[in-house]
């Protein structure tokens, strides 16, 4: 399992680095991935905030807020496994 959180978090990561070059098509694939993630916290802010980051038209907005999303995702999910 732990293999599988880690490939998710990158896949995340992935998806993060395309909204920096601009609004990123939400796929289902992402939707799972992120469906996946949420299963391992007690928190869902992050993970919708990174669904509805994606499609900001603005870019700096959407690259702020994608980050932040990413960052808590990236804590709340591999905070699990210490």
């Amino acid at each position: 399992m732990s293999n599988l959180r880690k490939r998710a978090l990158a896949a995340v990561d992935e998806a993060t680095e395309r909204t920096h070059h601009g609004t990123v098509e939400r796929t289902l694939a992402l939707r799972f991935t992120l469906a996946f993630l949420a299963n391992f916290a007690e928190e869902r802010w992050p993970f919708d905030q990174f669904w509805q980051a994606m499609a900001e038209p603005r870019d700096k907005e959407r690259w702020a807020m994608t980050i932040s999303a990413r960052n808590a995702i990236h804590r709340i999910v591999a905070g699990d496994e210490r």
